[in-house]
């Protein structure tokens, strides 16, 4: 399975981040450590986690 990605778009003017495999988006302000933690984590089952 490949590794998530986030990618810059822009939704009515304004730059946020999309993730590739579960569309989740994030504000441009976002730290990029915590882009990556997500990339890490995204499509795998986190326990006691219930967001997809």
């Amino acid at each position: 399975m490949r590794k998530a990605r986030y990618r810059a778009i822009y939704v009515n003017g304004c730059p946020v981040w999309e993730c590739g495999r579960c569309g989740r988006r994030e504000p441009p302000g976002t730290p990029e450590h915590e882009l990556a933690a997500h990339e890490a984590t995204c499509g795998q089952p986190a326990p006691g986690s219930s967001d997809g």
